[in-house]
């Protein structure tokens, strides 16, 4: 158990565990307070002292033994990634690839109580300090080899290191151990043979030794990354900076220990991607012989539709004709001569329709496949047929550039514009409010003259008559098609309501007046189209140059 003083919060120790459940690589470096337990009643006496702590967390793949009953002795901190298929006697034991993590804790303390809560970096560099290395899912070799351990390698960071440096050699050990069990399966299931079983016993193997090559690939570069990056920033950091002068004899020991268990995870990882492709060769050469076999067992198949087709052409005209004198209904004169002669007519017509069957049907295939391309090309026969319908190559271009220019120039979204000023079918009543837009907002001599300078003559000129062409104009030349419809419904709804003379006298005036808002409209767009084209004018002609010449002073 990890050293822990006299009423000392525990809430390092369950970051750690934390942290070494949640199977991820993870290194884990002093922050700056240390972690403290939430507010409870039975910790009011805990207390923090000065403590400094790192850890290390780095996952791996193992082949573990699950009992009959379907549980195991630590499936806490363990993840079930596949069932592993090996011989009959694994598979009774349920021998699976699960993932589990390999962490490491190197913490140092003085009894004194921390006032700050912070993590005391300091204590990295003082002999003096209570330390402790706990390991968690190491190999056995560690404990081992403690017996054999030098006094001068008995330090908290050369500990540390050597804690890590075992966690890469357990890493190591169960790939090797997955790596070796792969090739002595594969060994076991070759036969030198190219076929497969009828219980695609080749096709299981290989397909879950890819699957297994991938994951172990993935987890082993996946550790490979994470002790690069972490040697290359923080532990160089703290071997040769951070660490006491007592610790140089242990870290350069266990940096070259270090060093040879990376040299050994490279190789695993090159080993496993070749037998990754070999069995994959293996895999697609399998798949390929087989695609072969099933082509010429069709083959085969074939052959014997074809010798049952010529046994069919001589037996079936023989059971025709048997058929046909077994019946009752035959003449007199229906001779036993006579029967070979029908069977020979039956056997000479079953030949022949045989023989020609083929033709006939390779044929008529032929005659659809001409006739689907005729029926496709009718519009262009109709079309040399009525010479109306004809358009010459140069009209079809014109029409084409024009239809580009049309939608790429805007004058698409220009007529859009307009034909929404004139469209009568618009839903609401007339309100003049949004066209008096900046009336509001005049207050004072200087913004009155600004008003009247500037924007009293826009809204002259073009937001006032749009508005009284889309709100007003365009609404009363519709009047007549309006009164039908209100005649419609008030005859169908209130057939008994009569027709005021008056409302018939005000009629008669806007329909007469019809003709006289239609030239209005007219005007008012053709004066909206002239203000346009002015506007044009002037930015070409005037603006244009004028911003040239700023750019060129510019």
């Amino acid at each position: 158990m990890c050293l822990r003083l006299q009423n000392e919060d525990h809430a390092y120790i369950q970051a750690f565990m934390e942290r070494h459940l949640t199977r991820r690589n993870n290194l884990s470096w002093p922050s700056q307070l240390q972690r403290m337990s939430p507010p409870q009643m039975s910790s009011s006496k805990q207390q923090i002292y000065k403590r400094v702590t790192l850890s290390s967390h780095m996952t791996y793949l193992k082949l573990a033994t699950k009992s009959i009953t379907g549980t195991s002795n630590s499936d806490l901190d363990q993840d079930t990634l596949f069932k592993y298929q090996g011989t009959a006697a694994e598979e009774i034991g349920h021998v699976s690839i699960v993932k589990m993590t390999t962490s490491v804790l190197l913490t140092i303390a003085l009894p004194d109580a921390s006032i700050t809560n912070q993590e005391e970096l300091d204590l990295l560099k003082l002999p003096q300090g209570f330390w402790t290395v706990m390991v968690v899912n190491c190999h056995e070799r560690l404990a081992r080899d403690m017996e054999r351990e030098p006094t001068l390698h008995l330090t908290p960071v050369a500990q540390f290191l050597r804690g890590l440096t075992y966690s890469l050699r357990t890493l190591n050990l169960n790939a090797e151990a997955i790596y070796d069990q792969l090739k002595e399966r594969l060994q076991t299931s070759d036969d030198e043979s190219l076929f497969d079983d009828e219980n695609f016993t080749k096709s299981n193997v290989y397909h879950w030794t890819v699957k297994t090559c991938h994951e172990l690939r993935e987890s082993l570069m996946a550790s490979q990354r994470y002790v690069r990056r972490t040697f290359d920033k923080d532990i160089t950091r703290l071997c040769e900076k951070d660490a006491h002068e007592s610790e140089r004899h242990g870290l350069v020991h266990w940096r070259t220990e270090h060093d040879a268990e990376m040299n050994t995870l490279e190789d695993l990882v090159s080993q496993i991607a070749a037998l990754n492709a070999s069995v994959q060769e293996s895999r697609n050469a399998l798949h390929g012989v087989t695609a072969v076999l099933e082509t010429r067992v069709a083959l085969q198949q074939g052959e014997r539709i074809k010798t049952l087709a010529y046994l069919a052409t001589i037996y079936l005209p023989l059971t025709a004709t048997s058929s046909l004198y077994s019946m009752s209904v035959l003449p007199s004169s229906a001779t036993f001569w006579s029967f070979f002669v029908v069977l020979v007519a039956f056997l000479l017509g079953t030949a022949f329709t045989a023989l020609s069957l083929k033709p006939v049907v390779a044929g008529f295939r032929a005659k659809v496949y001409i006739d689907i391309p005729k029926i496709q090309q009718a519009p262009a026969t109709l079309q040399r047929l009525n010479p109306r319908r004809l358009k010459p190559q140069w009209l079809t271009l014109v029409l084409g550039g024009t239809r580009t220019l049309y939608d790429k120039s805007g004058l698409r979204d220009y007529l859009r514009y307009y034909a929404d000023v004139i469209r009568p079918e618009r839903d609401g009543h007339f309100r003049w409010a949004h066209v008096f837009i900046g009336l509001s907002g005049v207050d004072g001599f200087c913004d009155t003259i600004i008003f009247l300078v500037f924007r009293l003559p826009f809204l002259l000129m073009r937001i006032w008559p749009e508005a009284l062409v889309r709100e007003a104009l365009t609404r009363e030349i519709m009047f007549l098609r309006d009164q039908y419809y209100l005649r419609t419904q008030l005859e169908r709804n209130m057939p008994g309501l009569w027709w005021s003379p008056l409302a018939l006298v005000r009629d008669v005036f806007r329909v007469v007046f019809v003709p006289v808002w239609v030239v209005f409209i007219i005007a008012i767009v053709g004066l909206l189209v002239l203000e346009d084209i002015l506007v044009g004018i002037l930015k070409v002609f005037v603006l244009a140059p004028f911003a040239l010449c700023r750019r060129q002073r510019a």
